[in-house]
């Protein structure tokens, strides 16, 4: 314990140990005030005593019954009794004289007895421990969230209210803390907006508000840089908790992927956007629409209307319509819902059907006229390309190359292999293909096996992403301004557009890979990389695939480049263009948003094998060597100390990683690398020097080892050797 009894400081008997009785609060001040009997010194009752203590749950909420209200409202009233009473000379000593007690209300001790412990039950207790998580927030029906990223609830009379209270929900915007009518602390308006909160338990926080609802913290809502704008923003809080993160981010923590907008991926329009929905789906991979047999192009809205129908038939358990989708492209869309549920029941059940039937894809003779002519002059003939429309759409020529004639097959085995130099895509949907002869391709157009095959590619299995709001900067907020704010921009971002926050912050720079076979791995693309990078590359950590809302890859990846200039490398060396086997795949450097992307950053140390082993064990280049001998000359071994040594190395961070790491995330940013670690080293062994036993001063370590009335023997102690003193003497 601390000074004197109960942890008290000061007077009282020192506690040396072992049980101290210590006075019981409750018993000593709660119980005797639930009395009405006043302490010694104090100037007004319990009541006012409970009218400054921090809210219970039950008394807060109007729970577990409406009598709360009413007793607590007759708490206020017997406060101003006592008030009087004290100033008239009424009260007798020692006590207070009360109201008359409510009829139906509970003893003013069961009150005191109910805040302090308001819950009725464990189970109500591990619930108030544990609300409801932010995203289940957020995707409550009830639940708004504005551009600006504030809340706010809407409120039916009856949701969550019981059938049989006659009371009114309390006026005022839903939500919000009701303005007392009367405070016995407070005179001024200004204040009886601050402080009507901490007085008047009378009024509940909301009497259909849900407790799951009620009990979750919310980020306190951007403010101004005044006390009163803290508290104003804390009482308009729209539930009844509210939380603030403080900390001074380091700039590299800030840095954000620009996400990658297609340029033939048209956005909604803002009203699409900003007033009609909430939350949204992204659908690919659609059947390209076809009217009367023939292809449109998009700036027709026919076919942007064909569109529609289709997602429209795909998502119509979840009540999509028409006016819910917004064409993307010919064989993409994007579909608004109303509320969050919805889009996580679509996200996590998918379209009615997975795979669609397109047109069927048909094949002919080349003409050289309408299409690549380029192409067609590489060929061995003109005669010797063909034509292929209707193909499934957001196919490579590396992915035709692979799946139009396989291997293993009867097709293949006749007009296959195929490279990605025999195929050229000239739209999403077409693409021309070139045999060795123009007899093959003759044979290719008029064969049943190739007919067979067309008919199994021309199915469009459907993909989907979610999609969000981008966040654009709006300003700067907090204390001093240094708080970025944000709110949500007319364009939509799709999962897949940049990498993850995490991957892109982990590495210096990053590239994406596009084309990619279905079946390529992680390993296969760092064995691609690896000749770029000074480090051996992580295979896991370091490749991240873009996948669908189901986790199917859809041949993108992210591929991350730990030290700078790495990247520069690879794209001097394949100007944007990789081949991996037989296909080509392409690259784009992910690039920063504005306002960091001129962030002055420091490449990260590369050390040699043997550098990095005379770092961790060469620890005595850091001291004196004849420090060193002297005290291995009292029997201390050299072992000893490497183990000291390469213990705190490896056991407190603030001696490695973060002592070796480059300048901006080190403790002392103006200090070198590792002068945390050698400044450790040197106070180490001036210390040890210190403490080492001598005959004419052994320390208290070696004097213990002796009884107080025993004379210390100092026999055993061996003197350490100096030998920068020694040999002064020698030369004197």
């Amino acid at each position: 314990g601390r000074g004197g009894v109960g942890g008290g400081g000061g007077g009282g008997k020192p506690h040396h140990g072992g049980p101290t009785k210590k006075e019981n609060f409750a018993k000593t001040v709660l119980e005797p005030a639930a009395r009405g009997e006043l302490q010694k010194g104090h100037q007004s009752g319990i009541p006012h005593l409970l009218g400054r203590k921090r809210k219970g749950h039950g008394v807060h909420d109007n729970f577990p019954g409406r009598e709360s209200d009413d007793l607590l409202e007759q708490m206020i009233q017997q406060d101003q009794e006592a008030a009087q009473a004290l100033e008239t000379g009424k009260q007798k000593k020692g006590h207070l004289r009360l109201g008359t007690a409510v009829a139906g209300s509970a003893k003013l001790s069961d009150v005191v007895k109910y805040i302090d412990d308001p819950y009725d039950s464990e189970e109500e207790y591990d619930e108030m421990e544990a609300p409801m998580s932010m995203e289940e927030f957020e995707n409550h029906p009830r639940v708004e969230k504005d551009d600006a990223g504030r809340y706010s609830i809407e409120y039916d009379s009856d949701w969550g209210a019981d059938s049989d209270a006659d009371d009114e929900p309390p006026s005022g915007p839903p939500g919000r803390r009701q303005r007392q009518e009367y405070n016995p602390f407070v005179a001024d308006p200004e204040e009886s907006f601050f402080f009507r909160d901490m007085c008047d338990f009378s009024v509940p926080f909301h009497p259909n508000l849900p407790e799951e609802v009620a009990n979750r913290p919310l980020p306190i809502q951007p403010h101004g840089s005044d006390l009163d704008d803290f508290l104003a923003a804390v009482i308009n809080n729209p539930t009844k908790y509210c939380e603030d993160h403080g900390g001074s981010e380091h700039p590299e923590s800030l840095r954000e992927a620009k996400p990658n907008f297609p340029p033939n991926r048209v956005n909604p329009n803002f009203d699409f956007v900003h007033t009609n929905h909430k939350r949204f789906i992204y659908v690919e991979n659609l059947p390209h629409p076809t009217i009367d047999g023939e292809s449109g192009d998009f700036e027709n809205p026919l076919f942007q209307h064909e569109v529609q129908r289709t997602v429209q038939r795909l998502f119509k358990s979840f009540g999509v319509k028409a006016e819910n989708v917004s064409p993307a492209s010919l064989t993409s869309a994007f579909i608004g819902f109303k509320s969050p549920q919805q889009r996580d029941e679509a996200l996590a059940t998918g379209p009615e059907e997975k795979i669609l039937q397109a047109e069927p894809i048909v094949i002919s003779k080349a003409e050289s006229g309408d299409d690549d002519a380029d192409f067609i002059k590489t060929a061995a003939s003109p005669d010797a390309v063909i034509k292929l429309v209707n193909l499934p759409p957001n196919r490579s020529a590396g992915y035709w190359s692979h799946n139009l004639f396989p291997a293993n097959t009867e097709v293949g085995s006749i007009y296959g292999p195929l490279s990605t130099e025999n195929i050229c895509m000239i739209s999403p949907t077409t693409a021309l293909v070139k045999f060795e002869s123009a007899d093959k391709a003759d044979s290719a157009v008029s064969a049943d096996v190739v007919k067979t095959r067309l008919g199994e590619l021309s199915e469009c299995r459907i993909r989907y992403f979610k999609a969000k709001r981008e966040l654009v900067l709006k300003g700067m907020t907090g204390p001093g301004k240094l708080q970025e704010m944000f709110v949500k921009g007319p364009r939509l971002v799709v999962d897949g557009d940049a990498p993850s926050k995490d991957f892109f912050l982990d590495h210096y720079d990053v590239i994406e890979l596009r084309n990619l076979h279905p079946k390529v791995t992680k390993k296969d693309i760092s064995n691609l990389i690896q000749p770029f990078c000074a480090d051996v590359r992580d295979v896991d950590g370091s490749v991240e695939f873009v996948t669908c809302a189901e986790g199917n890859p859809i041949g993108r990846a992210y591929v991350g480049f730990d030290r700078l200039g790495e990247i520069q490398k690879v794209f001097e060396t394949h100007n944007g263009r990789m081949t991996m086997g037989d296909n080509r795949i392409f690259l784009r450097k992910v690039q920063e948003k504005g306002r960091r992307k001129n962030l002055a950053r420091e490449s990260r140390p590369l050390r040699t094998e043997e550098e990095l082993l005379d770092d961790l064990n060469n620890w005595e280049k850091h001291v004196d060597p004849d420090d060193i001998e002297m005290i291995l000359s009292t029997g201390i071994k050299k072992e000893t100390l490497d183990n000291v040594m390469r213990t705190i190395r490896f056991s407190n961070t603030s001696y490695g990683p973060y002592d070796q790491a480059v300048s901006k995330e080190r403790f002392r940013a103006d200090g070198d690398r590792g002068e945390e670690y050698r400044e450790f080293i040197k106070v180490y062994i001036e210390n040890l020097k210190e403490l080492l036993p001598t005959k004419k001063n052994p320390g208290l370590g070696y004097e213990a080892l002796f009884f107080p009335d025993e004379e210390v023997d100092v026999s055993m102690i061996t003197d350490p050797v100096d030998s920068r003193k020694k040999n002064a003497q020698e030369k004197s």
